[in-house]
C-alpha cells in the first residue's frame, strides 16, 4: 500500500496543472480551494471524537469484505469508528463533490457508524439522503447519531442484496451515488451495474477503497472501461465516475488530494 501510494503522490495532479478536461479542471480547482475548510465540519468530527471514546459493545452482523483488523463479530463502536468511518479528509471530498453538484437524491451503499453519511448531508442539507446498512445493531449507531444532525438522512437496514432494488425503485432516480459497502470485486461491479438504470446524465457515482486490494482495483479498472462511463477520476482511496454523454472521449484523470 505504501508504495501504492508513493507512486500516487508523485504521479497525480496538482491544482488542475496538466488537466486538459475543463470540468475535471474545475473539479480539480474547487477541490484545492475547499479541502482545508474544515470550520463547518467541526460537529461531525466532535461526533467522531466522542464514538472513539465509547466503551459500547454491539453484535455485529459483517456481509461484506470489513476491515482487516475486526476479525470478532463483537466490537466496540470506537473499533467501527477507528478502522470503517470515513476519515476527515475523505468525508470533507465527499462534501465538497455534493456541494459542487446540489444533488436532490443521494443513496450510499455502506452506512457504518454514519460519519460519511453526514458529510454527504453537510454537502446540501436540502438532498434527501438514502443509506443501506447490512448490520441492524451498527444501524442503530448510526440513526441515533443522524437524530442529532438532520432529519433528512433515512437508513434502510437488511443485506444489500434484499434492500437495494427495492431502494432503486422507491428513489427512482439517483443524483449522488457513494459504494462504501462489502469491498470485493464481484460485489462492487454488481452494485454499479444494478445503479445505472436509475443513473441520470449528471449523476455522480463514488467509490470507496478503490486502492485497498487488488480485488479491488480490478474492479475500479473495469468500472472505468465501462461503456457508459465516460470520465473517471482517481484520488487514490475514492474512485469518481461521471457518465457525461457530452464527454466523447473516454478519460482518466490522477489527481492529488
Amino acid at each position: 500500500m505504501i508504495l501504492k501510494y508513493l507512486k500516487y503522490f508523485f504521479t497525480a495532479k496538482r491544482r488542475g496543472y496538466g488537466v486538459h478536461s475543463p470540468f475535471a479542471y474545475q473539479l480539480a480547482i474547487k477541490m484545492s480551494k475547499d479541502k482545508k475548510k474544515i470550520i463547518k465540519y467541526t460537529k461531525i468530527e466532535n461526533l467522531r471524537k466522542s464514538l472513539l471514546k465509547s466503551k459500547e459493545q454491539i453484535e455485529v452482523s459483517d456481509f461484506g469484505a470489513g476491515s482487516k483488523k475486526m476479525l470478532d463479530n463483537k466490537r466496540r463502536v470506537s473499533q467501527i469508528v477507528k478502522y470503517s468511518a470515513t476519515p476527515p479528509k475523505y468525508g470533507r471530498f465527499l462534501s465538497i463533490l455534493v456541494n459542487l453538484f446540489l444533488p436532490k437524491t443521494i443513496l450510499e451503499i455502506g452506512t457504518s457508524a454514519g460519519i460519511g453519511t453526514l458529510y454527504l448531508s453537510s454537502g446540501n442539507p436540502s438532498a434527501k439522503v438514502y443509506t443501506l446498512e447490512g448490520c441492524p445493531q451498527t444501524a442503530k449507531i448510526a440513526e441515533n447519531n443522524f437524530s442529532n444532525f438532520s432529519k433528512n438522512i433515512e437508513i434502510i437496514v437488511g443485506e444489500f442484496d434484499k434492500t437495494l432494488l427495492a431502494t432503486l425503485n422507491k428513489i427512482g432516480k439517483l443524483d449522488f451515488v457513494f459504494i462504501d459497502g462489502n469491498h470485493r470485486k464481484e460485489a462492487t461491479i454488481k452494485y454499479f451495474e444494478a445503479i445505472l438504470p436509475f443513473c441520470n446524465n449528471d449523476t455522480v457515482i463514488v467509490f470507496d477503497d478503490i486502492s485497498w486490494t487488488s480485488e479491488m482495483q480490478e474492479a475500479w479498472h473495469e468500472i472505468k472501461q465501462h461503456e457508459k462511463t465516460k470520465l473517471a477520476i482517481n484520488i487514490f482511496k475514492m474512485g469518481v465516475i461521471f457518465l457525461r454523454k457530452e464527454f466523447h472521449n473516454k478519460e482518466e484523470i490522477t489527481l492529488f488530494y
